[in-house]
């Protein structure tokens, strides 16, 4: 008689057991994640440390098994430093699978909210996994200009949070160089310059001279051949913090004088004579009788990617009475391109 009480003890306790495991598999957790499968979401900000009016890109990532993304869903939102926007198209994600809702600019004092809404239609029966992006300009940052040092972005969706926080690296004014060629826009993490492969806005070259340096030059002659598959954007875009009373290009090219506080101006029209451009052989030439001690100069240009190649070397070179010197840069397109894809297990 003890052992059969025993043995139904026992029985009742694993019954028990067993009954409590079943009821929890059936109550935890999400009950979207139960019924609607898995997803992921993922933010990358590709340009760290953000420059002074540089290019910020920011690429949002979506992976989901098959009927995960549901539109009852809602929307994702992607929360952008309000303080380091400057200019450019929030509403042009450059993906197939994803639209723009709205944007928000007021709900909160310091953020930018886009909400964006995912074409629940690419992931019906099968996983999928499919990517947005969206660039604009930073601000004009100084040594003294008063932002942030860390820029903290986000992109939320049904309770998933991506987020990611970059420094700042504002403008400094006191660089000496004689001549130099500057990329101003995004590096990767090799120190190559980034080319937007549609936005010549962003693929913006300047050759600087006598910045800081003090020096007196005669008879220069800057030289500066396009890379093959580079060509100069004739109409380009304003520089955002350059003070644009004159704003007249020599096919394409402008000239910028800098003063002791790191305030820029376009002069080109002064300029006008000293800059040739030969648009047949994509050949830019600079000549200056002299340059005053205190006179320095910024040559500026965009361009447009007209053939993709592996990589890109742009050299400019000055030569004068007193000096000859070369800078290069190297560049490559910006690879970090959008996606739509569906997914699919193998066989077998």
């Amino acid at each position: 008689m003890k052992k059969y009480m025993y043995m139904l003890l026992v029985t009742l306790i694993f019954v028990g057991v067993l009954v409590g495991t079943v009821a929890k598999a059936n109550t935890s957790g999400s009950e979207e994640v139960v019924k609607k499968g898995k997803f992921s979401i993922a933010l990358q900000v590709h340009d760290n440390p953000i420059v002074s009016s540089g290019k910020v890109t920011m690429k949002v990532t979506l992976d989901a098994s098959a009927d995960a993304i549901v539109d009852s869903n809602g929307l994702i939102e992607v929360s952008i430093p309000k303080e380091i926007y400057s200019t450019g198209n929030l509403t042009n994600l450059n993906s197939d699978a994803f639209s723009v809702d709205h944007v928000d600019r007021t709900s909160k004092p310091d953020q930018i909210l886009l909400y964006v809404k995912p074409d629940a239609s690419f992931n019906a029966g099968q996983a999928w996994s499919a990517s947005f992006s969206l660039s604009f300009q930073a601000p004009l940052m100084r040594a003294n200009t008063t932002i942030a040092k860390e820029q903290t972005f986000k992109a939320t969706y049904v309770g998933q949070e991506s987020v990611q926080t970059l420094e700042i690296q504002p403008q400094t004014a006191g660089n000496p160089a004689l001549f130099e060629k500057w990329w101003h826009s995004s590096v990767d993490q090799d120190g190559l310059g980034l080319l937007n492969p549609t936005e010549s806005q962003y693929n913006v070259f300047q050759l600087a001279l006598n910045i800081y340096k003090g020096v007196e030059l005669n008879q220069v002659v800057i030289t500066d051949q396009m890379p093959d598959g580079l060509v100069v954007d004739p109409d380009p875009t304003l520089t955002t913090g350059v003070v644009a009373t004159d704003t007249s290009t020599v096919k394409g090219i402008r000239v910028i004088s800098y003063d002791m506080d790191g305030n820029r101006t376009y002069v080109t029209s002064k300029y006008a004579g000293n800059i040739h451009f030969d648009e047949a052989a994509q050949k830019l030439t600079a000549s200056f009788d002299h340059i005053a001690k205190d006179e320095m100069l910024v040559i500026e240009y965009k361009v447009e990617v007209a053939h993709v190649y592996d990589l890109y070397t742009n050299t400019a070179t000055l030569t004068s009475t007193e000096a000859t010197k070369s800078d290069s840069i190297n560049l490559r397109i910006d690879g970090d391109g959008n996606f739509n894809k569906v997914l699919k297990k193998a066989s077998g």
